[in-house]
């Protein structure tokens, strides 16, 4: 169930407003101080532990790797005091494909051809790193 509350502290961005949340945390938007670019900050439901933190940081490496407009940056682990994990990523301004769903109904066969290329690529490339994504829904392929 989600908890939602008052935007929480990551060192160097503003968290501003609540804009979704899905199986493993919710997400706000926010910007980076210094540079003022828009990020989302997933907060994540799962408490930090050495194992998560690991995988989190061994994850974010990977992602790092994988450069193109296609996959969406993830910039920072943040743990926060009380133990709170919080991925940084670049903003997707597009949305979610959830989110398109919820406002067109059905997608335009030529529309899915352009989304699911790009999008098995990303997998395709995530996979052959030994990296499977584990929570793929509309809600989280952003355009």
């Amino acid at each position: 169930m989600p908890r939602v509350e008052q935007p929480f502290g990551v060192d160097g961005y503003v968290v501003t407003d609540l804009i979704g949340f899905g199986a493993t945390g919710e997400v706000w938007r926010g910007r980076d101080e210094t540079t003022h670019e828009p990020v989302a900050l997933k907060r994540l439901w799962e408490p930090a532990s050495d194992g998560l933190v690991l995988r989190l940081r061994e994850d974010a490496a990977v992602v790092s790797e994988i450069a193109g407009p296609h996959a969406v940056r993830l910039l920072e682990v943040a743990i926060l005091p009380g133990g709170e994990v919080v991925l940084v990523m670049a903003e997707a301004a597009g949305g979610s494909l959830g989110g398109l769903l919820a406002r067109r109904g059905r997608l335009h066969p030529s529309e899915v051809v352009t989304l699911l290329g790009p999008l098995a690529q990303v997998l395709a490339e995530l996979h052959r790193r030994g990296m499977i994504h584990g929570d793929l829904t509309p809600n989280n392929v952003l355009l």
